[in-house]
């Protein structure tokens, strides 16, 4: 199914176009669908998983770049976890001086209405460290809520884990 879209542009950036289009043998409507397409995948991140290695950095380097957005141009949920993420630790006892090895995955899950993003973060714990006992039952979750969608974190001795579904 289809749908038309009207849009208003200035005459000169018209009629550029439509050269453009005509010297490259394609249609206007074409160059548009290709064009939008690129701007849903390159803003939403398609439905491609996109991983981000950070490799080797304390905790507070972590939580720093999560704190400047992350390279992300709406920066809200790196901040949110960052957030979240110092407050799980300090519930924890676990230092910011802590080294991890960290990994970001970004998704597409589901089609349509029901369709949403999955951003997680993991952090591995340098194991020549003396990570502090957690609890009892060797884990710490925290369940943070933003914009109505929940951020889990959890912190185990081996490691932490971000989730956070938009």
């Amino acid at each position: 199914m289809s749908t038309n879209l009207n849009i208003r542009v200035p005459k000169r950036l018209m009629a550029d176009f439509e050269r453009v289009c005509q010297n490259n043998y394609t249609n206007k409507s074409e160059v548009l669908r290709r064009a939008m397409l690129d701007y849903v995948r390159e803003n939403e991140g398609g439905s491609e998983m996109k991983t981000k290695k950070y490799g080797s950095v304390t905790l507070l380097e972590f939580a720093e770049a999560l704190e400047n957005g992350d390279g992300w141009r709406r920066p809200y949920i790196p901040q949110q976890a960052a957030s979240a993420l110092r407050n799980a630790l300090a519930k924890a006892g676990v230092s910011l001086a802590t080294v991890a090895s960290v990994t970001s995955t970004s998704e597409l899950v589901g089609q349509g209405h029901n369709s949403y993003y999955l951003y997680e973060w993991v952090g591995v714990f340098d194991q020549s460290q003396d990570v502090q006992e957690l609890s009892a039952s060797g884990a710490t979750t925290v369940t943070t809520v933003f914009g109505g969608h929940p951020l889990d974190i959890e912190i185990r001795q081996t490691g932490f884990r971000i989730t956070a579904k938009r």
